[in-house]
């Protein structure tokens, strides 16, 4: 039995965290991941679930309003800005890129029509704009500048509604980012990316080094990429509610580890959850896919993912592809790939609903460290055609709960399964 002290401490951590939660809606809430907890349970409180009693969709904006019309410049608005931020409206048109480098509490509020053109940069600090300089200036060197903005991620508060983002067929990246945090799309549109031609991983939005509470809510994304974002080592995140249009994309969202910034940062000797850069804590709900058979709508090497009430239009390979990643950075701790759960999905037909494979033929032979994957829940999934449940390749840690999930079913809806596999 809990002592009463100890339950009162905890109502007061509980009161206090939420009101965290709500005095941050006065922009985009700052909220991050508790780790130890299930994905599940986090997401049932945060405020952009709306099946949470303390739902909060509503972000607002701060003051220094300034207008654009097309042809103005959005960069040049940036830079009369104060240091405080402001809000830069846009008209309906077009309007070149820009770069948000070293500061934060910037909100674009578009008309109907207004349409990004150009690249765009948000970076934490112009350090951050160079990956392969950056890493080590965190990790090896321990630059205070680099290390500071890496953990304190000052390019934040960004909130992007009603835009279009366009390549016009030319571009292959709407936007890259790193060291960054609380950054929203609301009612955004990516169209009109081309498939690059380096091999490499892009999406249409690109972020490593550090990304924390990133989310599109209601966007619609589409184009010829590689994939569709390509996020590395993000903490707190998703797509609520978004449209992805996969049919001429190579993959869907690709979640990586960042292992380049696993890093024992405090000093103490133990690399802790929060110091390992995994994605953790993503969540994809209420999303709508359609794809290709070689699609999976999302791709993660990652911990505590939630893949909740998405529906699949198109036969897709699968809805879910989870792998892990050993630590070549960190060749003493053995990574712990656990905690995904997915509910409540409907789907057309696919190879498999979730594929699970820890192979990694890549890893020296002598690697002791392999990391570890499974310990998932797959539930009240129903499937249209034909799907494997789950399909396992490897080595796969339980314990592991497949129930409730219905195959062939002639009118998938989510949550009532109508038989078990």
């Amino acid at each position: 039995m809990n002592h009463p002290c100890q339950l009162a401490a905890s109502l007061l951590l509980s009161i206090a965290l939420t009101a965290m939660v709500h005095a941050a809606s006065n922009g985009v809430p700052s909220v991050d991941p508790v780790f130890g907890q299930d994905a599940e349970t986090w997401w049932e409180s945060h405020p952009f679930n709306p099946d949470s009693p303390g739902y909060e969709p509503e972000i607002r904006s701060p003051s220094n309003e300034v207008s654009l019309k097309p042809g103005d410049s959005i960069a040049d608005a940036i830079a009369d800005l104060p240091g405080s931020g402001g809000t830069i409206r846009l008209a309906p048109g077009a309007y070149d890129g820009f770069d948000i480098i070293g500061r934060g509490n910037l909100h674009f509020l578009g008309e109907t029509g207004a349409t990004i053109t150009g690249p765009v940069r948000i970076y934490g600090s112009e350090a951050a704009t160079d990956y392969r300089r950056f890493v080590p200036l965190v990790r090896v060197e321990r630059n205070t500048e680099a290390v500071e903005c890496y953990q304190r991620q000052p390019a934040k508060n960004i909130y992007f509604s009603n835009l279009i983002w366009d390549g016009g067929g030319e571009r292959d990246v709407a936007i890259r980012m790193a060291a960054v945090r609380d950054i929203v799309w609301d009612h955004c549109t990516f169209r009109n990316y081309r498939m690059n031609s380096t091999g490499m991983h892009d999406g249409l939005i690109n972020a490593n080094s550090g990304q924390n509470n990133i989310w599109l809510r209601d966007c619609h994304l589409s184009g010829s990429q590689r994939y569709v974002v390509y996020w590395d080592g993000s903490y707190g995140a998703g797509f609520i509610r978004c449209r992805i249009d996969g049919r001429n994309f190579k993959g869907g969202v690709l979640l990586l580890t960042n292992d380049d910034f696993s890093c024992d940062y405090d000093g103490n000797g133990v690399l802790e959850e929060r110091e390992i850069r995994q994605t953790r804590y993503f969540v994809a709900y209420g999303n709508t896919f359609s794809g290709n058979t070689d699609f999976n709508c999302i791709s993660a090497t990652g911990s505590d993912i939630l893949i909740k009430n998405n529906l699949v239009e198109t036969p897709v390979k699968t809805l879910a592809f989870f792998n892990p990643k050993t630590s070549l950075i960190n060749p003493g701790e053995t990574y712990s790939y656990f905690g995904h759960r997915i509910i409540g999905n409907r789907l057309q037909s696919a190879e498999a609903l979730v594929e699970m494979n820890s192979r990694a033929d890549h890893l020296p032979p002598q690697q002791s460290n392999k990391a570890l994957l499974g310990k998932y829940e797959i539930r009240d999934n129903t499937v249209k055609g034909t799907a494997d449940v789950v399909r396992e390749v490897g080595s796969i840690a339980g314990p592991n709960v497949v129930k409730g999930n219905s195959i062939n079913d002639p009118d998938p809806q989510p949550g009532t399964p109508k038989k078990a596999p």
